[in-house]
């Protein structure tokens, strides 16, 4: 998606705002969003066209039917919704409590709070699912919550995630922080977290910002038993 079309893009935008604050200070740790933030997140989480297209429809087609997924920051639930349509075993999580609320608008009971250090799930899914969520990890931490998500999956279990690029942690102008890992780096926190292989594409997008932004989406496999 180019920059310019963001702006017409209400699945881009919402699943950018949940992204955003997921990042805000206190958000991961349950403490209240100030009512300046709910406002435009009541404006954004409306219904989008579409969940995350053709990703998560080859992420889901790679699965066994009825399969057992995790979903690690499910925003206003879009994503899980399409997986519960398709008759997927689907536990939608986010670590920010406003966004729990707005998935179980759509999704009801089936949206929890779970924070990324948190997960402590041994073999217990078939796939894990985490758009435009872990790219908010401390860069530091990250090997580490790879490594409880490889814990998570059932040998051969399959799991995708996205991140935005670029060379070493930083915040963007809107004081948003970001791991922007490089390439290299990205594999690197993998192998250390237990993944063989993970395959790793490029494509450019854009984010919250409406700014031209290359994306890193990440697939791994645990090996079977």
């Amino acid at each position: 998606m180019r920059a310019g079309q963001y702006l017409t893009n209400p699945a881009a935008r919402e699943r950018s705002w949940a992204a955003f604050l997921i990042s805000v200070p206190g958000a991961a740790n349950g403490r209240a969003i100030p009512e300046l933030l709910r406002a435009p997140c009541r404006a954004l989480c409306q219904p989008p066209d579409a969940p995350t297209g053709h990703r998560l429809s080859r992420f889901l087609h790679a699965l066994p039917a009825g399969a057992r997924i995790l979903e690690l920051g499910c925003g206003n639930g879009m994503d899980a919704a399409r997986m519960l349509q398709l008759g997927f075993d689907t536990d939608a999580t986010d670590g920010t409590p406003e966004m729990v609320a707005e998935a179980r608008k759509r999704i009801d009971h089936r949206a929890r709070l779970l924070r990324f250090e948190d997960i402590d799930a041994e073999a217990a899914y078939d796939g894990v699912w985490a758009s435009a969520s872990l790219l908010h990890v401390p860069a530091q931490d990250l090997p580490d919550i790879l490594g409880r998500i490889h814990r998570a999956l059932r040998p051969g279990g399959l799991f995708v995630a996205s991140y935005k690029a670029s060379h070493g942690e930083g915040r963007d102008h809107l004081g948003r922080y970001y791991n922007y890992p490089t390439i290299d780096g990205l594999e690197r926190a993998y192998r250390v977290a237990g993944w063989i292989d993970p395959h790793l594409e490029a494509v450019m997008g854009s984010g919250f910002d409406a700014l031209p932004t290359q994306w890193l989406w990440v697939t791994g496999r645990r090996p079977p038993a």
